[in-house]
């Protein structure tokens, strides 16, 4: 395929990491994939945030000197009267969830006139793994350029999967290759664009054909012909959690 000096280089590497796992040395592999930009680069930054209810007790707790303390060690106020309250309303509410008893709290509520609001707050629970996309419309011109997209979707399926451990079929197995991603300009790393640590390719598509399948007429040793239109999607997985350390080194 013909050289583009915006190209988007993406390395494989035979690689497992991890932050929180040893694992088996890795060694880099020489094969390299240069593809043309994308009309646009999408990144997505997400964390896990959860609406978490905090009960009247636990609130009330936490006014008190010492209340943190005793709810690390597992203690409870019994003498406070809102946490008392808020027991006794927990009680009602059980008995509530017995035959016949349905809306006992309901009702207590209703008679005194006065509930117990939720109070909700929002709670950090992690940060999710990027993701990226991409796809990528490859239209031959010449027989070498169709070889070339054959080597390019056989470099990558070769690599995405995994393979039975020394090649015996059996329960083992030796886990894929990595990915090392890189927007590239100029031969030199496109800084205005966001880097990628380590990645799974999770998912490939390959689609032969456009609007119809068809084909050139093959001057090649191989069997059959080229198709005129190939698109492969493909989607990266990156292992890494990205925090602020990363971010400030342009992840």
């Amino acid at each position: 395929m013909k050289h583009n000096p915006k190209t988007e280089a993406i390395r494989m590497e035979e690689k497992t990491s991890s932050i929180s796992v040893d694992r088996s040395p890795t060694k880099r592999l020489s094969t390299a994939i240069s593809m043309y930009m994308p009309t646009n680069i999408k990144v997505n930054y997400g964390v896990d945030i959860a609406k978490q209810e905090i009960g009247v007790a636990v609130s009330e707790m936490l006014k008190i000197p010492g209340g943190d303390a005793a709810l690390k060690q597992g203690k409870i106020k019994s003498g406070l009267k809102t946490v008392g309250e808020a027991m006794k309303r927990k009680g009602i509410e059980k008995v509530g969830a017995l035959p016949g008893f349905d809306g006992a709290l309901e009702a207590m509520e209703l008679k005194e006139g006065a509930i117990f609001s939720k109070n909700i707050e929002l709670a950090f629970k992690g940060v999710g793994k990027r993701k990226f996309q991409y796809t990528f419309k490859m239209m031959p011109r010449s027989q070498a350029e169709a070889d070339e997209i054959q080597k390019i979707i056989y470099a990558f399926k070769f690599n995405m999967l995994p393979e039975f451990q020394d090649g015996v079929r059996g329960r083992k197995m030796k886990v894929p290759n990595t990915f090392d991603i890189q927007y590239m300009y100029q031969n030199e790393h496109n800084n205005y664009l966001n880097k990628i640590s380590t990645c799974f390719l999770e998912t490939m598509d390959v689609t032969y054909g456009g609007t119809r399948y068809k084909t050139f007429d093959s001057s090649s040793t191989l069997a059959g012909a080229p198709p005129v239109e190939t698109t492969i999607e493909l989607n990266f997985s990156e292992m890494e959690t990205i925090t602020r350390e990363r971010v400030t080194e342009g992840f």
